[in-house]
């Protein structure tokens, strides 16, 4: 009887394990999603300001040139990172993830600080 009990209570543990496994993954896969969608999202929204640059002339051009650049390598640096991200182990997926979602914060800020020049 106990070693139907045992391998009852280690059947038990093994589901219980995969399923928090699998609640993990799934977490893990929204995440990585709505990051990618986000990195998509600033993608075309820069290729846009790129195009609106080619109109410019003089010291706004050189101005908006900079700034481009600067926001591309921020965004790079992000795409990097979500590589790391998504190959990241359990232990170091988290915190990855919090490095990831600063560095997104921040890349917005800078993007909406290039916009708004833009948009004068």
């Amino acid at each position: 009887m106990k070693v139907f009990q045992s391998i009852l209570a280690s059947l038990g543990l093994s589901l219980l394990l995969a399923c928090t496994h699998s609640a993990a993954d799934k977490q893990k896969s929204e995440v990585e999603h709505m990051l990618e969608t986000r990195i998509e999202k600033l993608e075309s929204q820069i290729e846009k300001l790129e195009r609106r640059s080619a109109d410019l002339t003089g010291t706004a051009k050189l101005a908006a040139s900079k700034a481009l650049e600067a926001l591309e390598a921020q965004l790079e640096s992000a795409k990097d990172e979500f590589e790391e991200l998504e190959d990241a182990s359990s232990a170091n997926w988290a915190n990855i993830k919090q490095s990831m979602e600063e560095k997104m914060s921040t890349l917005d800020l800078a993007y909406d600080k290039v916009a708004e020049y833009f948009a004068q």
